[in-house]
């Protein structure tokens, strides 16, 4: 494993870790032609890397995958905790009611 220091991840200009392949290619047989950008100063990188380097990078890159989810799940539920409670408010003050989920016939 590479010290966090030497992460593909981590960029070297601002230190964020939001480094992101852009391009691959392989090398040869256990090595890596990849092209990084970061997503935070938008600094770009070509590096060569080992087979188990990329492993790892596909390993940090999944981490950050992960909580791009977990985030995405709680904005998500609260998105819908708010509609909700819009909704019950219209509904306690007569703003809305069955005709307004009639289907609309053409005349």
């Amino acid at each position: 494993m590479l010290p966090i220091g030497d992460r593909l991840i981590v960029c070297a200009v601002c230190g964020s870790s939001v480094m992101n392949p852009v391009d691959w290619d392989e090398s040869d047989g256990s090595r890596w032609w990849v092209l990084l950008r970061c997503g935070e100063c938008a600094w770009s990188r070509e590096a060569i890397i080992t087979d188990n380097e990329a492993k790892q990078l596909e390993r940090d890159l999944e981490l950050g995958l992960s909580e791009i989810a977990r985030v995405v799940d709680r904005l998500d539920r609260e998105r819908m905790v708010r509609e909700a409670d819009s909704y019950i408010t219209a509904l306690r003050r007569d703003l809305i009611g069955p005709a307004d989920f009639a289907p609309h016939l053409p005349r």
